[in-house]
């Protein structure tokens, strides 16, 4: 096994030499965490985008429910407003401000822009104090819609047929 281990985490990328069916030699790019293998890299990026659609699936199911709606309606409108107020207050252009007000709700804060004059420190007390629940309740809603989904196993047609038997 080929490959550069970085020491001081012990991963390491390795091309893994490998027979296919017919005998011929291939090369696997693996990552490799000490002895125990991991992933491909494909295996990674497909798991992610099929993940990703997942998520996207549960998004556009989550929208028929009204709840839904208006969190994602509120959290758009936050974002909005604050990408706005950071842009004409602070002089941000509207990505730095959109990434400000993402990082800020998400609770990430790398700490990289920060709110300079006392209006706009006032306002970010604010936007944290009252974006953050709204941000908690959207994710909180996407998961249900997402878990709900992958208990369920029923298609939404079966949901809405579900839906009217009970009733």
């Amino acid at each position: 096994m080929a490959g550069s281990a970085l020491s001081d985490q012990g991963l390491e990328h390795a091309y893994v030499q490998k027979e296919n069916m017919d005998g011929t030699e291939f090369d696997n790019h693996r990552l490799v965490y000490g002895d125990q293998f991991c992933l491909r890299s494909d295996q990674i990026m497909t798991s992610f985008f099929v993940t990703l659609a997942k998520y996207c699936m549960s998004f556009v199911r989550g929208l028929r429910d009204p709840e839904f709606r208006a969190l994602f309606i509120a959290l758009a409108g936050l974002l909005l407003s604050g990408t706005i107020f950071y842009s004409t207050i602070e002089g941000w252009g509207l990505v730095d401000s959109l990434y400000f007000c993402v990082m800020t709700l998400s609770t990430v804060g790398y700490g990289d822009l920060n709110p300079t004059g006392p209006v706009s420190k006032i306002f970010t007390i604010i936007y944290i104090l009252v974006g953050l629940g709204i941000f908690v309740a959207f994710i909180t809603k996407m998961s249900e819609q997402r878990s709900r989904r992958s208990h369920k196993g029923n298609t939404s047609e079966e949901d809405e047929q579900d839906e009217k038997t009970t009733s």
